[in-house]
Order: C-alpha cells, then structure tokens, then sequence
C-alpha cells in the first residue's frame, strides 16, 4: 500500500516556483487594491461632486455620466480579473504539488501501478498548464481594464472640473 500523497517531501527547487508565484500574487494584488481604490475615488466624484448642494445635475452631459460608467465597469472588472488571477495561481501551485508528489511516489510502486500514477501525473500537469493560461489572461485584463478605467476617470474629472468652471 503506497503512502498518501502528502507524506512525500517535495524537492528543494519547489521554493523557487513559491517565490515567483508570490511575486505574481503580489502584483495583483496591488491591481485589486488599485481598482477598489478606484471604484473608491469614483464614489467620491459622484457623492461630492454630482450629489453636492449647489450642484446643478442638469450641466452633467452625456460624457460625463458614460465616462463614470464605464470607469466603474473597467474598475469592477479589473477586480474581479484580479482574484480569478489570484485563485488560479494558488491553484495552479496546489495541481503542480500533487503532479511532483505523484512522480515521486511512482517511483516506489510497481511498473503497472507505476504507469497509472505516472499518467494521473500528465493529467494533473494538463490541468495546472490550464490554470496558468487562465491566470495569464486574467492578469492582461486586470492589468489592461485598471489602466482603461483610470485614464477614463481622469477624463471624466476633467470634463467636470471643466464644466463647473473650478
């Protein structure tokens, strides 16, 4: 009876996949933090702009209310690109343990048992591979809607500082 997974020690060059997966959750999770912080700055121009007493809603055009529509959009989906990032990394990571472990625990079973855990290691490979494709796509959007909804709030801010003549 072959040991459980668990109980088999992963190599030493695994640390270097940890260190580069951390750096890879570090850098969405500053995009998280930058997105909510946006989608924390647009609910400012709206509360204390648009919503302010004096203001007169009527000057607002239709720029200006597309403009905070889509800032808030691109901002929503920056974040949510971000933790689906974020979730695949992690689970990127927790299918390649599984896939080392099975390779070395195959190693002390016999050869047909050995072929099949060898073959539950391509799969979990095949899986992690996908995992980090999809993270790869998700870290382009995050990256790319933060940079849109940026520039499209400041755009937006100007067009009102415009309006109401500051």
């Amino acid at each position: 009876m072959a040991k459980q997974l668990g109980h088999y020690d992963i190599p030493d060059s695994f640390e270097y996949d940890l260190e580069i997966q951390e750096r890879y959750q570090s850098f969405s999770s500053e995009i998280l933090r930058l997105s909510l912080l946006g989608i924390a700055a647009t609910g400012f121009l709206i509360a204390n702009v648009f919503l302010a007493e004096g203001f007169d809603v009527d000057k607002i055009d239709v720029f200006v209310k597309f403009g905070v529509l889509i800032s808030l959009l691109a901002f929503g989906i920056s974040s949510l690109s971000a933790l689906i990032h974020r979730y695949c990394v992690v689970d990127m990571l927790s299918w390649q343990m599984q896939a080392l472990r099975r390779e070395i625990r195959a190693n002390e079973l016999s050869e047909e048992l050995k072929k099949q855990e060898k073959d539950k290691a391509k799969k979990e490979a095949i899986t992690r591979f996908g995992r980090w494709k999809t993270s790869k796509v998700a870290l382009v959007i995050a990256a790319s809607t933060l940079a849109l909804a940026s520039l499209m709030l400041a755009i937006t801010f100007g067009r009102v500082v415009w309006i109401i003549n500051i």
